[in-house]
């Protein structure tokens, strides 16, 4: 029978569904769909910008990357809160929350559609290590690129996969389109397949921060906590200004029993994204009672509520809390 503290811990933990259930292999009509535009201030649309899912409580679920036409979109989604985040190293970050009416479990669900404009930063900060990547495409790959992530975000999968391995056979150093494919294969939880992708955009160019982000999600996905550390850690490396990074290896060196680092961890998270990431405190809740420190636990997790009251978990939140402060 398990001891009160590791009942509650495991009850913490359980809070945290870092991954939450969406359509697996080809997309449907299943569940909800999220559909936008990302669109620089002239209004012009801009491509291959990474657009991050996660649920209403803050927590990472997939990647895409926009068209050439700026769109993008996630499919078969099964909560009722989500947020869409970019953190492009060129611009200011910017998350939208959807609250979905309906649950999204029945047929067809719901479907939400955003307009997302961004902002550069001042050039001194727009290029993290002031270098810019750039290939000579061939006209064939390029067009079956842009093909294929058009077709992605038009929900038609596997042509848009044919698309992709495409512009791959024409030009094998194809980084855009090693990493679409990455995030596509990530979202569709093929995560061998994401990784050998991944693996091979890395080789073609090994300082975008994008692809580290997205690498270490998988690993994390797989609990192979030890070495999605290792890739978050080059993440926060290549972009210090990507809150994400350290909010994610914080979570691994929980998972790897480093509490120390995974404060230290959780606490550069809270600062880098000026304190607007509320999933940061539910890890710390975690340390803190692993810790036996239930006082700075419960804390922590009234302070998640009081940036989240609205989240789904707000119910659990509270039964955590009333069972730190009244067991021993």
């Amino acid at each position: 029978m398990l001891h009160q503290s590791q009942k509650l811990s495991a009850f913490l933990s359980g809070l945290l569904v870092l991954f939450p259930a969406i359509s697996a292999g080809s997309q449907t009509i299943d569940g909800s769909l999220i559909v936008g535009k990302v669109r620089a201030e002239s209004g012009r649309p801009l491509p291959n910008v990474i657009v991050e899912l996660q649920t209403g409580n803050g927590a990472p679920v997939t990647l895409a990357v926009t068209t050439n036409e700026g769109d993008f979109a996630f499919s078969g989604l099964t909560g009722a809160s989500f947020m869409i985040v970019v953190n492009d190293p060129g611009y200011l970050p910017v998350s939208e929350r959807v609250e979905l009416t309906r649950s999204g479990t029945s047929r067809p669900g719901e479907s939400v559609r955003l307009d997302i404009v961004l902002i550069p930063k001042k050039r001194s900060s727009a290029t993290p290590g002031g270098s810019v990547f750039h290939q000579e495409v061939p006209e064939a790959a390029l067009q079956a690129y842009r093909r294929g992530v058009k077709l992605l975000a038009e929900l038609k999968t596997e042509a848009g996969i044919d698309a992709l391995r495409e512009a791959i056979k024409v030009f094998p150093q194809y980084f855009d389109a090693h990493f679409a494919l990455g995030l596509e294969f990530l979202r569709s939880r093929r995560y061998n397949e994401s990784i050998a992708e991944l693996e091979r955009a890395r080789v073609v160019n090994p300082k975008d921060p994008r692809l580290y982000q997205a690498f270490g999600l998988v690993l994390f996905q797989q609990k192979n906590y030890a070495m999605a550390a290792r890739v978050f850690e080059e993440t926060a490396r290549l972009d210090p200004t990507n809150a994400e990074a350290p909010l994610m290896l914080g979570a691994s060196f929980i998972e790897l029993g480093n509490l120390e680092a995974a404060e230290r961890e959780l606490k550069r998270a809270d600062q880098v994204s000026n304190h607007s990431i509320p999933i940061v405190h539910i890890h710390l809740a975690r340390v803190y009672e692993k810790r036996g420190e239930r006082k700075h636990a419960a804390d922590e997790l009234e302070e998640y509520l009081r940036k989240n009251p609205g989240a789904d978990n707000a119910p659990a939140i509270r039964e955590a809390i009333k069972k730190l402060k009244t067991h021993p």
